[in-house]
């Protein structure tokens, strides 16, 4: 599959959220670190976004091409896992709570040429705010490792600040 192929099938998804309405959001970590550094959050395997209108889609770390994509489909993690990864909701959290309830108005991703891999979502909210998730790896101190987590940044700033505009 060549990757503009690629791009349209992700893109086509992630139009599907467009209109959904957020009512709860779930982390899935294989360590039991930290994953609330104030302004964004990481996490070592994935998440799920459920809506209002019972539909759950994942994001988690890719393991098809590259070990550093970002892969997003519909599913529940849930669904796919073993015992040993801990479900976090977090749903309630001081950056998900002012979402929940809030429609998606817009979604974009962003690719790598280099590796034909999708690095950035970003999720537009109709209150104004955007969510950005990538496939980084990053501490408060804006140290990156492996790309082998995945990040939530709740502003651009926070993404800057990081070091992990995608471009």
């Amino acid at each position: 599959m060549t990757l503009q192929n690629k791009k349209d099938n992700a893109d086509k998804l992630l139009n599907d959220l467009i209109q959904l309405e957020l009512e709860r959001v779930e982390y899935f970590k294989i360590n039991e670190t930290e994953y609330d550094f104030d302004n964004f959050h990481s996490v070592d395997f994935g998440l799920n976004l459920i809506f209002t209108n019972g539909k759950s889609y994942l994001f988690e770390w890719g393991f098809e091409n590259h070990q550093f994509d970002l892969c997003f489909s519909v599913g529940n993690l849930e669904d796919q896992l073993a015992k040993r990864v801990s479900k976090l909701i977090v749903s309630s959290n001081k950056h998900w709570k002012t979402l929940i309830g809030s429609k998606i108005i817009g979604a974009l991703s962003s690719w790598s040429t280099y590796t034909s891999a999708m690095h950035q979502v970003e999720l537009q909210f109709e209150i104004g705010k955007s969510v950005y998730i990538q496939n980084v790896e990053v501490d408060p101190d804006g140290n990156k490792g492996s790309e082998d987590n995945i990040c939530l940044f709740f502003d651009f700033k926070t993404v800057k600040d990081l070091n992990c505009v995608v471009k």
